[in-house]
């Protein structure tokens, strides 16, 4: 019965080097710019070669560490401000919507008839609700609206990176790991582009999830009063996380597997995360009246007229004619009908068409895809900015030139992530390793757990796929390679990753 029971477990670890593997084939390729493949691919590789001779070495000293991250979340820091007041972005769509209304209840003002756009996705009430508060304390200081949120862009930003980059050596004592993060954080643009430019819900929910994963590992070492004070961070980012972002209710579902797997296997380890994975769950549930509430002290009130079901989602993301992803004919199709109930009594018999015509091949087709813009990273710098961005005019000339050179660097960054967690998982999956912590398995789960949400069940597209990061990196640092080599022949990973650089430098020529 224990043997069926892992074996079922070790179904997760399997989709998720599945997934992943579809990852880096839509990281390598980009339609617009054909030939920047063998690059990316060649920059990927020796990121690979690299971390794999050095990952079981230590060559920097506790003080080089402390010196090289916070040198580093300073110059981080300095370039951000030099972005911020030379290189405006402006900002379409969903956040400028969100942003003029939260500044509008910042200033006491509660109308919401100048957009339909919140009675049609009453969700990000609370996003704006909670942007509001954040700029009623900027008012005080007569900040402007965009200057408030860019600080707290880069407080969140700034915040992330230093958790992370101190989490992998505390965890990982992986120099390798260390350095390419460092470095895909002060060369790379996300540190300096949408995150930075576009304060909107991706973010804080990245950086929710690195510092729900930092409590769940040092839970244990905590004495009594330390756990009362992390425990109600912990309620308190679950809450916010829930309110800006609902598909975290995916977490109460990856722990409730990660429970029904574990708790007879390793009731000692399971027992002693109960407690914060119960607040998780409670901070989950809990946005549920608190969102109720938001809407009344905002005075907001749903209008069934615009508003879109959740069921839209489901059926926009199996048009047969599209990719899973937001459709513009699919939103005027539901507006034209009269209200709520007459879309939720469309989508059944409509949805049940589209997968028809799709068909068994069709659907599995489309999944592929799906999981495929999921994982993409291409167009993470530039979302929700159009590429309208102020610059100065003798950085004008190299703007091109200097875009493809970031999103080349992001995909292979992202293809090398991608990588070791492979190797991660297929490494884990013959050691059982992945078994030995029920955080490691909660990990795993729980980046299943989204990437089936967005691919089998609602619409896709790159933003949601950043949510992995974290995950990713957390899971990397647990989970310990030190068999690699043992499990993975040396010699032949040399051999293919040579044969890899030789055919990129080739095909590079024609």
């Amino acid at each position: 019965m224990k043997n069926k029971k892992f074996s079922l477990l070790t179904i997760f670890p399997i989709i998720l080097v599945i997934a992943l593997s579809i990852g880096i084939v839509a990281n390598l390729f980009d339609s617009a710019n054909p030939n920047s493949i063998s690059i990316v691919l060649f920059i990927s590789l020796i990121m690979l070669l690299t971390w794999f001779f050095t990952k079981d070495k230590s060559f920097l000293t506790e003080n080089s560490i402390r010196i090289i991250t916070y040198s580093t979340i300073l110059l981080i820091l300095l370039i951000q401000i030099i972005v911020i007041a030379y290189f405006k972005a402006s900002v379409y769509h969903d956040p400028f919507r969100v942003f003029s209304q939260a500044e509008l209840l910042s200033r006491n003002s509660f109308d919401w008839s100048r957009f339909t756009y919140f009675y049609r996705y009453p969700n990000n009430v609370s996003l704006a609700f909670l942007m509001s508060l954040w700029l009623r304390v900027s008012n005080i200081f007569s900040i402007s609206t965009n200057i408030s949120l860019n600080i707290l862009s880069i407080i969140l930003i700034d915040s992330f990176i230093l958790m992370m980059l101190k989490t992998v050596r505390k965890k990982s004592k992986n120099d390798a790991l260390f350095i390419f993060l460092t470095l895909f954080f002060l060369i790379g643009p996300f540190s300096y582009s949408y995150y930075l430019q576009v304060f909107y819900s991706d973010l804080p929910s990245m950086y929710i999830l690195l510092l729900t994963f930092i409590v769940l590992d040092n839970w244990n070492t905590l004495n009594k009063i330390r756990r009362y004070l992390y425990g109600i961070l912990l309620f308190f980012a679950i809450l916010i996380g829930q309110l800006i972002k609902p598909n975290l209710v995916v977490f109460v579902v990856a722990i409730a597997i990660v429970l029904l797997f574990e708790f007879k296997n390793n009731k000692t380890l399971t027992r002693q995360i109960m407690i914060p994975l119960s607040i998780i769950c409670i901070g989950i549930f809990a946005a549920f009246p608190v969102g109720s509430e938001i809407k009344t002290i905002t005075h907001f009130s749903n209008n069934a007229r615009y508003e879109m079901p959740s069921s839209n989602w489901i059926w926009m993301s199996y048009k047969p004619t599209g990719h899973g992803t937001y459709n513009g004919a699919d939103i005027k199709k539901m507006n034209s009908l009269p209200d709520e109930k007459a879309r939720q009594k469309y989508f059944a018999p409509h949805l049940i068409e589209r997968i028809k015509k799709l068909g068994f091949s069709g659907v599995i087709k489309l999944w592929v895809v799906k999981a495929g813009i999921l994982l993409d990273t291409r167009t993470i710098p530039k979302s929700y900015t159009g590429g309208f961005i102020e610059v100065p005019h003798i950085y004008a000339k190299f703007q091109d030139f200097v875009s493809i050179l970031e999103s080349m660097f992001y995909r292979a960054s992202f293809v090398f992530i991608y990588m070791i967690s492979i190797m991660t998982l297929l490494t884990s999956l013959k050691t059982k390793e992945y078994l030995n912590s029920p955080i490691n398995i909660l990990a795993i789960v729980l980046a299943v757990g989204y990437i089936a949400f967005h691919t089998l069940v609602w619409e896709t597209e790159s933003r949601y796929g950043q949510v992995l990061f974290p995950i990713l990196i957390f899971m990397d640092t647990h989970l310990s390679l030190s068999q690699t080599i043992k499990i993975m022949n040396k010699n032949v990973i040399v051999m293919w990753s040579t044969c890899g650089l030789i055919i990129v430098s080739l095909f590079s020529f024609f």
